[in-house]
């Protein structure tokens, strides 16, 4: 089976010639409740790395404690890729109309979603309502997140 994911931010597409294994599917979905977190954290006048210590116990909480570090996660949106890269020093507050990207990723997945972070919530700039998904729940929210495209 080949597996091929691009991140959508870049206009790229998720999909998978043949139904993927039930481990893949399993690391996606846990992906996917950890990219939910930092969005969820990720609200006008938190500290960043607090949001980014929400991303980390995502991680924990979905049995992957260390894969984190093996990949930057993301932070706030500019000029450059990220304004800055965050991590649990990170001495930034996130602000009102401010954007992020978070890409966190378990090996074999990764999800990048831009967010626009309001003071009514954040808004998911990169969502496709044309695209199979599937629900999150996090911090009280419920996120649409991309799912595998099968061919």
């Amino acid at each position: 089976m080949i597996v091929s994911r691009i991140r959508r931010s870049s206009g790229g597409t998720r999909h998978s010639f043949g139904e993927p294994d039930a481990e893949l599917r399993h690391r996606y979905a846990a992906c996917a409740r950890v990219n939910a977190a930092f969005i969820a954290a990720t609200r006008p006048g938190a500290r960043v790395s607090d949001v980014f210590a929400a991303g980390v116990a995502a991680y924990a909480a979905a049995g992957f404690s260390d894969e984190w570090k093996l990949h930057h996660q993301g932070g706030a949106l500019g000029y450059a890729c990220r304004d800055y890269i965050a991590d649990l020093g990170c001495p930034e507050v996130v602000q009102e109309n401010q954007l992020f990207s978070w890409n966190p990723s378990l090996a074999g997945t990764k999800f990048e979603d831009s967010i626009l972070v309001t003071s009514a919530g954040q808004e998911v700039l990169t969502e496709m309502s044309n695209w199979p998904s599937f629900e999150v729940v996090a911090g009280g929210r419920t996120f649409r997140c991309a799912d595998i495209l099968v061919r």
